[in-house]
């Protein structure tokens, strides 16, 4: 189906505005991904950042690419997947509104050029200032939780060592009382033996 030149350069302008929008959609998931201690700025003000939690002073920094374990890994792989996908689906709506579902290559460059537009021009600024924002939320939400949770942390931890202390003795005392009762039971057992003449016989065949 033909398209008019008016209808084509609204298509690939919106297109183009789309594309930004995937881009900020992409620079929200890199802000939460940065709670979870991804870098994107390793140079930046976030790396920079010597963030040390009270009481326990655990550092809280953003991990290099080389730190990243399977779980982060996997974050950032379907963060990505997810963000193509919406980018697909963003793409087949223009199509639909705009074309009567007829995709035209233009619709794609201009979504494309929209993101990579975005990425490095706003989204620079954006990762610069937020991320190191971000760690600072995280520095401050879990200093909260350990100042508030220490005490019944170091509460609950004497209580379980006291527990596991009467355990112990509770345990050493059954295991006393249950030889003291087999003793008293053997003495008895011999008692009765030798009352009935048995132990006698024993040693007289010995000999």
């Amino acid at each position: 189906m033909e398209i008019s030149p008016i209808m084509m350069a609204w298509l690939l302008l919106y297109s183009f505005l789309f594309g930004m929008a995937v881009g900020i959609f992409y620079d929200a998931n890199r802000i939460i991904r940065a709670f979870l201690g991804i870098s994107y700025s390793q140079k930046g003000l976030a790396a920079r950042l010597d963030l040390k939690l009270p009481i326990v002073k655990r550092a809280v920094s953003l991990k290099k690419r080389s730190q990243y374990g399977v779980g982060l890994k996997a974050i950032i792989f379907f963060g990505d997947v997810f963000t193509l996908l919406v980018g697909a689906l963003g793409i087949i709506i223009l199509s639909y509104s705009y074309n009567n579902g007829d995709l035209r290559i233009f619709t794609v460059i201009g979504a494309i050029l929209g993101f990579f537009v975005y990425y490095n021009t706003i989204g620079r600024l954006v990762i610069f200032v937020l991320e190191p924002l971000a760690l600072c939320i995280k520095y401050l939400i879990l200093s909260i939780f350990i100042i508030i949770g220490y005490p019944f942390f170091k509460f609950s931890k004497n209580i379980a060592k006291y527990i596991k202390k009467f355990v112990f003795l509770y345990s050493f005392t059954l295991e006393k009382r249950k030889e003291k009762l087999y003793n008293v039971k053997e003495e008895v057992y011999l008692l009765e033996m030798a009352k009935k003449g048995f132990l006698g016989d024993d040693l007289h065949a010995k000999k």
